[in-house]
């Protein structure tokens, strides 16, 4: 049985609300179902929490499992078959990012409508937001999908949008919520059922400027002028640490993280261990955030893990294993929708590419660093020694794209674990410069025949079977989405 077909779904308590706002259909006209809620009932407060909820489960907690395994941050102790290590997608197993479709964007845009009837602008902003990221969730997975069909009432068969309509209709909402933000709220304000900002529209506007610069920055390879779009969108994104996107979960049954629901403490499947790729990168550049991230073996040593394989004398040279420390995989979370950390290096992509200064560059690259290793409480002299390390002199590389490599590896590092992005950032930019050999010396595939990431993910069964004529035919390891343009 696949390993996505045993996680148990127990998720936040909130996620209770996504029960009643997916049971609204009449079942007899006769009865009246006690546990659906009336019209009057569904509120902008009932919507939020689950819309949340189920937005951070699934919508970035889940939907980065794949790819985590694929970039080389988190290896599997012996393999599914069939599994992420063997880069095997199956349409089954989309089918679970397909139900973003009918729960948290189905529902966002239930709340955007009642919003804007009742004139709650912070709320229809909100909506805004959340329809944005999960639409570029879904459109980053697959490329071309639903979108201006998706949400209209009696289509059973909507078309799929090319990626450009789906990046402009995201745009558009992130830019409409910005301007809602900025309105008179005309009745009643988010409070405690928004889980990520507790009704602070400040925060919300941060967070949607902050998303502004990610996606334009995605865009850069198709239109250079998003470089300049996504600064100018970093100048109003989040100001530190505390502004970041982050849902909490709790230490509590059913309401524990994603990460530490997979694997139940990280002892129900196999075990799960640090890759030895993502290990060796901090061991042989001394980045103190190794010992941040990792425990030593009983050796002293640090060894990451080989990803499918089940045997560490075969693999390891009979050397014990590092394990995650515990904050990775804490019952409490935090579910990152967007770090300041991302942000940070995202301005520093922009600065190359609208040309500043090498001096302009390097500063902000080392205050990147610098705000991601403070983060994880790592001593100010031990981030000073790293600061100087003869391979973060960008005035040494030879060209912007050398620069761009040095950058890229250092956002890789400092998102660590965090949500899909390294995925992104590896198709759009092509860094880290993974290598059929590095992924074979890095993953044991059982024979599986692909030895390469793919380059998108396979459209679900669900759509096949219910929308076959709609539902394009792609080939994950030949087939780029459209924002995917780099030479």
């Amino acid at each position: 049985m696949k390993i996505f077909d045993k996680i148990k779904y127990l998720g936040l308590t909130l996620l209770m609300a996504l029960v009643m706002l997916s049971s609204c259909e009449d079942y007899l006209d006769v009865n009246v179902d006690p546990d659906t809620p009336s019209d009057e009932q569904m509120t902008e407060a009932v919507y939020l929490p689950g819309i949340l909820g189920y937005a951070s489960y699934r919508g970035v907690e889940f939907a980065y499992t794949y790819s985590s395994h694929w970039m080389l941050q988190f290896a599997a102790y012996g393999y599914d078959a069939g599994g992420p290590e063997h880069f095997d997608l199956r349409p089954s197993t989309s089918d679970y990012f397909w139900s973003l479709y009918t729960q948290s964007i189905k529902n966002a845009d239930r709340m955007l409508k009642l919003a804007e009837k009742n004139g709650n602008a912070h709320y229809a902003g909100i909506a805004k937001v959340i329809l944005a990221h999960q639409f570029a969730t879904l459109t980053d997975m697959f490329g071309d999908i639903p979108c201006t069909q998706a949400l209209q009432e009696g289509v059973d068969f909507p078309t799929f949008d090319s990626q450009e309509v789906v990046y402009g209709k995201i745009i558009d909402w992130l830019n409409s919520a910005v301007t809602d933000f900025g309105k008179e709220n005309g009745g009643v304000a988010p409070g405690s059922d928004d889980l990520l900002y507790g009704g602070n529209i400040a925060k919300w506007n941060k967070f949607a400027n902050s998303l502004l610069a990610r996606y334009h920055m995605r865009l850069y390879y198709r239109n250079n002028a998003n470089g300049s779009s996504a600064l100018a969108a970093v100048a109003k994104g989040f100001e530190n640490a505390a502004d970041a996107a982050k849902l909490a979960y709790a230490a509590q049954p059913n309401q524990q993280s994603y990460w530490y629901q997979y694997s139940l403490n990280w002892t129900w499947y196999g075990e799960f261990y640090p890759t030895i790729y993502f290990v060796d990168l901090l061991k042989n550049s001394s980045d103190p955030r190794l010992s941040m991230f990792f425990t030593e073996n009983k050796d002293g040593e640090y060894v990451g893990h080989v990803s499918g394989t089940v045997s560490n004398d075969d693999a390891h040279g009979g050397k014990d294993l590092s394990r995650f420390k515990p904050f990775l995989y804490a019952q409490e979370g935090p579910s990152k929708f967007m770090s300041f950390e991302e942000l940070k290096f995202i301005e520093v992509e922009a600065l190359l590419h609208t040309d500043a200064s090498v001096s302009t560059i390097q500063d902000a690259l080392e205050a990147a660093i610098t705000s991601d290793m403070l983060a994880l409480g790592v001593a100010q002299e031990d981030i000073d020694t790293y600061l100087e390390r003869d391979e973060l002199d960008l005035s040494a590389a030879a060209d912007d794209e050398e620069r761009l490599e040095i950058i890229m590896m250092q956002k890789y590092i400092a998102v660590y674990m965090e949500n899909s992005e390294p995925y992104n950032d590896w198709r759009r930019t092509g860094y880290p410069a993974f290598t059929s050999e590095i992924w074979e010396a890095n993953m044991d595939h059982g024979g599986f025949q692909n030895t390469t990431a793919p380059l998108r993910y396979i459209y679900p069964l669900s759509s096949y079977q219910r929308n076959e004529d709609n539902t394009p035919q792609v080939d994950m390891w030949e087939d780029k989405v459209w924002w995917d343009a780099k030479n």
